[in-house]
């Protein structure tokens, strides 16, 4: 069963299906979208665990995720351009880029 899971997730990827910056997008949204719905579950269960108050959990889990969350959201079309960047001198006369 898990191995089936895994093959059509890694036959998923490799289609080169999460590529683009519109299913990229669309996951980032749906992970805050499902951590703010769970947020007063996952609050309870820090306290049940590590005896984290609603504050505490916030200012060090829920909070630094959704700031997280947030830049990737605002930052991503940036972070997935092709960047050139310089090329070492013993690679020349090539040329360097960062790929997303």
């Amino acid at each position: 069963m898990n191995k089936d899971i895994f093959e059509s997730k890694k036959k998923f990827f490799q289609a080169g299906h999460t590529l683009s910056y519109d299913f990229r997008i669309l996951q980032l949204k749906k992970l805050k979208e499902s951590i703010l719905k769970y947020e007063e579950d996952i609050v309870e269960e820090l306290r049940k665990d590590l005896n984290k108050s609603e504050f505490e959990a916030y200012t060090s889990e829920l909070g630094i995720v959704y700031s997280e969350l947030n830049l990737a959201i605002k930052n991503l079309k940036k972070w997935m351009k092709i960047k050139r960047v310089r090329t070492p001198i013993f690679l020349q006369p090539g040329r360097s880029y960062i790929l997303p």
